[in-house]
């Protein structure tokens, strides 16, 4: 009686032991699982930033050529001489001749 209880001891023992072991494993495993996941996390958040981040310097880059495409237009606009707006009278015949010179350039 006392040897079979010894003996079931050591059983419950062992077995203990081996959840013990198979406890450590799983958490192992798991805390593996868990900084898997984290770098991946990681990784996608830096991947996004990035994405974000490059479409940014894209906009500016974009704003910045339209700008200076608005300021190049408005030089050459500015460069093109005024509408003129001459006038002549004829002696005989009494009428006026109105000429007017308007300059219109295409920028396209």
């Amino acid at each position: 009686m006392v040897k079979d209880a010894k003996e079931e001891v050591s059983e419950q023992i062992e077995e203990l032991k081996k959840n013990i072991e198979y406890t450590k494993k799983a958490k192992e495993a798991a805390e593996k699982i868990r900084n898997r996941i984290k770098e991946r996390k990681d990784t996608l958040r830096r991947r996004y930033q990035e994405k974000v981040e490059s479409e940014k310097a894209l906009r500016e880059k974009i704003k910045e050529r339209e700008k200076e495409e608005r300021e190049r237009r408005k030089k050459l606009k500015d460069s093109c001489p005024q509408a003129k707006v001459r006038t002549y009278e004829c002696g005989d015949d009494g009428y006026r001749i109105i000429k007017k010179f308007t300059y219109k350039y295409d920028f396209d």
